[in-house]
């Protein structure tokens, strides 16, 4: 259904039995990899998209990025909220990996 409203700007219902236009639609998505219940996007899906691939961040990539974004974002608050930004940090990265 996502590939015929980006071609033909629309869709069929087929309940009430008429076509609907659908006009000013912009679609941003995101996946992961294929597997563990995600299936691999068609080509014909993907020729409608500008596809921007990167590398799984290392673990020291992504604490690096989180902490400095965390310290920033505390850096207003006292002192103790400021504090807790390595090991939060340090906490959530463990749990995503």
């Amino acid at each position: 259904l996502l590939r015929q409203v980006i071609d033909q700007g629309g869709l069929y219902d087929r309940k009430k039995i008429f076509w609907k236009e659908i006009h000013d639609l912009i679609v941003v998505a995101a996946c992961g990899p294929p597997g563990g219940g995600k299936n691999e996007l068609t080509p014909r899906l993907s020729s409608k998209f500008h596809l921007l691939c990167f590398p799984t961040l290392a673990e020291t990539s992504l604490l690096r990025i989180f902490r400095t974004i965390l310290k920033g974002f505390l850096s207003i608050f006292p002192k103790e909220a400021s504090d807790c930004a390595v090991s939060v940090v340090d906490a959530v990265v463990e749990v995503y990996n």
